[in-house]
């Protein structure tokens, strides 16, 4: 009899941990993407310091995906990022565009210098997706 409860209670505590809770989903469309914008920005800059250029590449616009992987290959295996920080995201009114500022450090051979640069990133709303548009990557 306790098996059978015992069961009963993992069967039970694997739904909800499958099901979850129900989110709060914010007022506006607008809310939901911004947060969509800046875990696509942190996921892509993540991956970028990891240089797995292959994987944020498709969150790069199609029509620039080759330019951003010549752009990689051209970088080599020398460059080497310390870390990033998401400075700002600046969206624009009607919500399909962005500018954000990201500061990278970062050592490009033959430096051995640790460099501070910061760039901004063109995010653009492309069939219901985030897109980083092109350079600076």
């Amino acid at each position: 009899m306790a098996r059978k409860y015992f069961l009963t209670a993992i069967v039970l505590a694997a739904l909800a941990l499958t099901v979850g809770c129900p989110k709060k989903k914010p007022k506006n469309g607008s809310e939901d993407n911004k947060l969509d914008l800046e875990s696509k920005v942190k996921i892509y800059n993540e991956g970028f310091f990891w240089r797995d250029y292959e994987t944020i590449s498709l969150m790069v616009l199609p029509s620039r995906r080759r330019d951003f992987l010549n752009y990689c290959e051209e970088l080599g295996r020398g460059y080497t990022q310390d870390e990033f920080k998401i400075m700002e995201i600046q969206m624009n009114p009607t919500k399909d565009k962005a500018v954000v500022v990201v500061k990278r450090k970062f050592i490009m051979p033959p430096s051995v210098i640790l460099q501070t640069k910061e760039i901004t990133q063109e995010w653009v709303l492309y069939e219901g997706e985030w897109y980083l548009s092109g350079p600076p990557y």
